[in-house]
């Protein structure tokens, strides 16, 4: 049996392996992994598995702008990063808690198949073994949104990607793979869990096969090869495909949705602190915001103005009524990835029916005209109601624009302008990574990500 040590001051050597933090010694308390039933416990430690996920790339994204004093009143990192991160690298604490998630998960895979049962049974140890492949599944991809160049099939087998740590030996050396293997990597650990997870957790903090399904449609949309993403979707909503009818709720009251709603598949919330998202500064992109129709619920569900005039965000599917932290999965957006890949696929009707589907649940009752869109508009269409609909759901439109800038029909320019000058991400594939963390840089010797 190894002895393990799990605390937070392992942030950097779960990466880099450094020796100085060798000495140091080890909580006891939290050393040795005896049973199933404390590997169960790693997993359901929900401020290490179930938080602190990135949010670099939708502070960086175009769903919202800052006025120039309160860009001012932010931090040197965040201000970079509202600019696109092309100076410094964005919050060391997105790069550390994401590795603190792979090692805990490394931590079970290694002991999971040997430990005693405790007060726990066989299927537990299948089940525990099942979330640590998706937890660190999850992670990966967290990390490769953020840190990784737009995936090209052409060149990802050349292009970097993340450090794999796949031991939770911290003398093991880290070097990035390459995208592809990256890629490759977070999909066999979905796969597996797939198969060996339940279909239902117990509780929305922990993953089921639904959840497992819709991160791989998640992955595969993210790759562009859309029957995959269209399959895993299909299993996703065969599992559970309930839509909240948002004619139920107040339009006039802030933060109508409930932490684990019913739309929640997988629930995990992002690393808020000094975030430019705040719904006292982050005012909504005005041509986002008008392209809502006025009988469109959204409009008056997820935006609201504060007494400063701000028309924030307050649609949060956590129930954070200060900033949109919500970075797990819905169901929501499985019918809009179904939709886009019927419409990519050629399958229109199909692609219509969910998009109808979807908004006559968005709509004032009675409001809502399926008339059809003529099919060389209908992609077009579902991309704008993915917009509207995901809109502050963290971790997914970096994603997109990502996906987006290898689409000349679709790709998206970004700027902003902060005291009269104006800002633009620079149109190469390397700007959409962000820059990994200077200390990860010097201490593991790994490369640094181009501007």
């Amino acid at each position: 049996m190894k002895a393990y040590t799990i605390s937070l001051f392992l942030f950097s050597t779960s990466v880099l392996g450094c020796s100085e933090y060798l000495d140091i010694r080890p909580d006891q308390s939290l050393a040795v992994p005896s049973t199933l039933n404390d590997l169960d416990a790693i997993m359901s430690n929900e401020t290490r598995i179930n938080s602190l996920f990135p949010m670099a790339g939708d502070m960086a994204a175009d769903y919202y702008y800052l006025a120039d004093n309160d860009w001012r009143s932010l931090n040197e990192q965040t201000r970079d990063n509202y600019l696109f991160g092309q100076t410094l690298p964005v919050r060391e604490g997105y790069w550390n808690a994401s590795y603190v998630k792979v090692l805990d998960c490394n931590v079970v895979l290694e002991e999971v198949g040997q430990v005693a049962l405790g007060t726990l049974t066989e299927l537990d140890r299948v089940r525990i073994r099942g979330e640590a492949l998706f937890v660190r599944a999850f992670a990966f991809y967290n990390l490769l949104v953020n840190y990784t160049q737009p995936y090209d099939a052409g060149s990802a087998g050349s292009t970097p990607g993340i450090p794999l740590r796949v031991t939770a030996d911290i003398n093991a050396p880290s070097t990035r793979e390459s995208l592809q293997r990256s890629y490759d990597q977070l999909i066999q650990d979905l796969q597996f869990a797939l198969e060996i997870l339940p279909d239902r957790p117990s509780v929305k903090t922990k993953p089921g096969k639904a959840a497992a399904a819709a991160l791989l449609s998640r992955v595969f949309l993210t790759t562009g090869d859309y029957d995959q993403a269209l399959t895993y979707a299909e299993m996703a909503l065969s599992l559970n495909d309930v839509l909240i009818n948002y004619n139920t709720l107040d339009t006039v009251a802030a933060g109508q949705f409930k932490t684990l709603n019913d739309e929640v598949i997988y629930h995990a919330v992002a690393d808020a602190a000094n975030s430019s998202l705040g719904n006292a500064i982050a005012r909504v992109d005005t041509v986002l915001y008008a392209s809502y129709h006025n009988n469109d619920l959204r409009k008056k569900i997820f935006f609201k103005t504060n007494a400063r005039g701000v028309t924030g965000f307050y649609g949060d599917y956590a129930g954070n009524m200060v900033r949109p932290v919500f970075a797990g999965i819905a169901i929501d957006e499985l019918y809009l990835t179904r939709a886009e890949c019927y419409a990519r696929l050629g399958r229109i009707m199909e692609a219509q029916a969910d998009l109808d589907l979807l908004l006559f649940t968005r709509y004032r009752t009675g409001t809502y005209n399926a008339t059809g869109i003529p099919n060389d508009e209908l992609l077009n269409s579902v991309l704008s109601e993915r917009k509207k609909e995901l809109a502050f759901r963290l971790g997914i439109r970096w994603a997109d624009l990502k996906r987006f800038s290898k689409d000349t029909t679709h790709v998206k320019i970004l700027n902003r302008v902060i005291d009269g000058k104006e800002y633009q991400l620079p149109e190469t594939d390397a700007a959409f990574a962000f820059l990994i963390p200077f200390d990860v840089i010097n201490l593991g010797g790994i490369e640094q990500n181009g501007r």
